[in-house]
């Protein structure tokens, strides 16, 4: 029994005094670093992410939990040191913490490549620091540190692929109109592609492709360096600011391979063209109560774009004015341009004379050949006084008691427009009468006179004076209306007969003579 005591005394001593031995461990890390994703794009900043991976090294250890000590990497950090001149790194250091056995962590380093850079393999340096203990023996209080550097050289790939840019923005749409947005699409990488469809969006709800945020264009096939200019149509709200609108566009394509690929987001804007306008200058009348007349004045394009096939119309809630031909074909009229314009009118004798205002408004074709109709373009036009349509003079007006002969009047047309089929009629009162009271006259050009004769007699016992004979007019105005004139009175001179014999009263006074001596012989003869 005492025997057995001892044995297992020792061994405990022995154990005792092993312990200090069984705690201690020798090691390092051993780090190297891996490219996990080295693609570059040209044209864009691309990450590279580079893997640094820790296998460590174990020199000594008596107690396995306590390895984790010796062979974990501290305070690890990573700086790219040095890259070819084609690549533009742009970031410095990272900093990856503690790298345990067994483990690896991420470097991820931001890196631009130029448009012109061509594909290849290109070199990136990096340095990684960090710290480790090399030794450990917790029950002496041993830690034995050190910090190690170590610089490595990676490849990087800038992969062929094909790459897309936007240019020569083109803008027909005008503010408060739709027309089309031209662009250039070109295939600047090095690769084609197939199949390509481009997904247009707009950023602002003031631009809109018939009514949606979104259109989508067929592209197809695009080699390196190939364009393809695409038109879209868009909409530009009323009264939207005129500045620059953002739209980002984007491209699904089938690559080399097959494979079903999307572009980077493009981003560009387009200006859309003032809204269209137009204005009505110089406006002129010779419109008049009772007359025809014309509004004559400047169409003007005051708007960027040009207006096709532009029909412009007057209109009048006036009952009193008639339009005859409302609209007039003005033609394509560009940008800036003005175009003379004129409407013939008549204006009943029931109107009355003085600024009156009329409505014009144009209809025309945009540069997408849709119809669209201006707003009202508000014009001031004066209607003049009534005026008579003839002026009427005798040219041969004296007459004798119970004579017949002509009467000549001249006429002049008044009008500022010809007159035809003019049909004069005389009408007289006792002591004077007409046989033959009417005249034709085929026409008769605005201010242009002429001589009508009629037949008039005149009573033998009408008193030496003045009497009035009356004339009006039946005639057409150039428009084609027919119309009968006011009444003009002629006046027409009656003086006395003249007689070749005795005067009147000495006849009268032999014949009394006579008579009284015939009185007397009789008389005497009694």
């Amino acid at each position: 029994m005492r025997r057995r005591f001892l044995i297992a005394f020792g061994v405990l001593l022995l154990l005792v005094s092993a312990a200090p031995a069984l705690a201690a461990v020798r090691g390092e890390p051993n780090l190297s670093v891996t490219v996990a994703d080295d693609a570059l794009t040209p044209g864009a900043e691309s990450t590279v992410t580079f893997d640094v991976t820790n296998r460590g090294e174990l020199d000594y250890t008596r107690n396995p939990s306590l390895d984790e000590k010796v062979l974990t990497a501290r305070g690890v950090t990573v700086t790219v040191t040095g890259a070819d001149e084609a690549l533009d790194v742009r970031t410095d250091t990272l900093a990856l913490g503690s790298i345990r056995d067994g483990s690896l962590a991420r470097a991820p380093v931001d890196i631009f490549v130029g448009e012109d850079v061509e594909p290849g393999d290109y070199e990136v340096e990096l340095t990684i620091e960090y710290d480790y203990i090399t030794q450990y023996i917790p029950s002496e209080g041993v830690v034995q540190e050190r910090s190690e550097e170590f610089t490595v050289t990676e490849t990087v790939s800038v992969e062929p692929e094909p790459r897309f840019e936007v240019t020569d923005v083109e803008s027909g749409a005008n503010v408060g109109d739709s027309g089309p947005v031209t662009f250039n699409v070109t295939n600047t990488g090095d690769e084609p592609v197939s199949n390509a469809r481009l997904t247009l969006t707009s950023e602002n709800p003031s631009v809109t492709f018939a009514g949606a945020a979104t259109v989508r264009e067929q592209i197809g096939a695009l080699a390196p360096g190939e364009t393809r200019t695409v038109t879209v149509d868009a909409d530009v709200a009323a009264g939207a600011e005129r500045r620059n609108y953002s739209l980002s566009a984007s491209l699904d394509y089938d690559d080399v391979d097959g494979a079903s690929a999307r572009s980077e987001e493009l981003t560009f804007g387009f200006v859309p063209a003032a809204e269209q306008e137009f204005a009505v200058t110089d406006v002129e009348s010779t419109l008049r109560v009772g007359e025809d007349g014309t509004v004559r004045g400047v169409f003007h394009n005051t708007g960027e774009a040009t207006a096709r096939n532009v029909v412009l119309r007057l209109e009048t809630d006036n009952p009193n004015v008639d339009v005859q031909e409302p609209e007039v074909a003005l033609g394509d009229v560009a940008a800036g341009e003005r175009v003379e314009f004129s409407f013939d009118a008549d204006v009943s004798s029931s109107a009355t004379a003085g600024d009156r205002q009329f409505t014009l408004r144009a209809t025309y074709r945009n540069s997408e050949g849709e119809k669209r109709r201006s707003d009202d373009l508000d014009a001031m036009v004066s209607i003049g006084q009534e005026r008579e349509e003839f002026a009427v003079s005798g040219v041969d007006v004296t007459f004798q008691q119970g004579a017949s002969d002509t009467l000549e009047v001249q006429i002049t047309n008044n009008l500022e427009a010809p007159v035809s089929n003019v049909e004069a009629k005389l009408f007289t009162d006792a002591p004077l009468s007409s046989s033959d009271d009417e005249a034709f006259v085929t026409e008769l050009g605005a201010g242009e006179s002429t001589t009508v004769v009629f037949g008039l007699s005149v009573g033998g016992g009408a008193i030496p004076k003045t009497y009035p004979a009356q004339v009006d007019f039946r005639y057409e105005t150039a428009s084609g209306d027919t119309r009968i004139s006011d009444t003009y009175s002629v006046p027409v001179q009656v003086e006395e007969t003249e007689s070749n014999g005795p005067p009147l009263p000495l006849v009268g006074g032999a014949a009394l003579v006579v008579l009284l001596a015939g009185g007397g012989l009789l008389y005497w003869r009694r």
